[in-house]
């Protein structure tokens, strides 16, 4: 890789992470990649000839419908290439630019050079875990974001070991009250030496 800034972005689902995209675009130039765009291109016209859904442009509810196809596709190409299958498709796109991107589903840390190791290893990039939490108005506590599903369970709590930034945000309405916490990552991020080099 170049002198490119490659960030990382895990967290269970709904906390936020593209959110954490869309603001730091806003303060810095970067673009954005996903892992599971590159499933949802490679399963496409399966899905459209089946079941007549577009994946990449239909309503959340059509998505849902499918769902289970996604999953089962995604997992068995991880299984059968011990997790390698879509951060190397993933790698074809990104390996030959030289600006500074951000993949904004990092989910695994199960197999030895799974998505945390990718990251932090091979792209020398930082690995952030976002969590998302409300506040219970009657007891003046928060009500932590959790794992959705027996995968995110498994793997959240390895991710979030290994991060080299957490960041924890409250949800609000008005979306414009986090740019400070992007702010923070940044000055964070600046202040790092040689960001690249942490330990996996």
């Amino acid at each position: 890789m170049s002198d490119n800034i490659v960030i990382g972005l895990s967290g269970y689902a709904g906390s936020g992470k593209d959110l954490f995209y869309k603001l730091l675009s806003d303060r810095i130039s970067i673009k954005r990649y996903a892992l599971a765009d590159e499933l949802k291109l490679d399963i496409r016209d399966q899905i459209k000839k089946t079941h007549n859904i577009d994946v990449l442009n239909c309503a959340r509810e059509e998505k849902d419908s499918v769902r289970h196809l996604l999953v089962e596709y995604g997992t068995t190409k991880r299984e059968i290439t011990n997790g390698r299958y879509w951060i190397d498709k993933l790698n074809q796109k990104i390996l030959p630019i030289k600006e500074n991107i951000c993949v904004t589903d990092v989910r695994y840390d199960y197999y030895e050079k799974d998505e945390a190791y990718w990251i932090k290893k091979e792209l020398e990039g930082v690995l952030i875990w976002i969590d998302q939490f409300k506040v219970d108005v009657n007891e003046g506590a928060r009500v932590m974001n959790t794992a959705p599903n027996e995968e995110e369970s498994i793997n959240g709590p390895k991710i979030r070991s290994r991060a080299d930034y957490v960041l924890e945000w409250e949800y609000l309405e008005d979306k414009s009250l986090l740019y400070h916490h992007v702010d923070a990552f940044l000055t964070w991020l600046n202040g790092r030496e040689k960001y690249r080099r942490t330990a996996y």
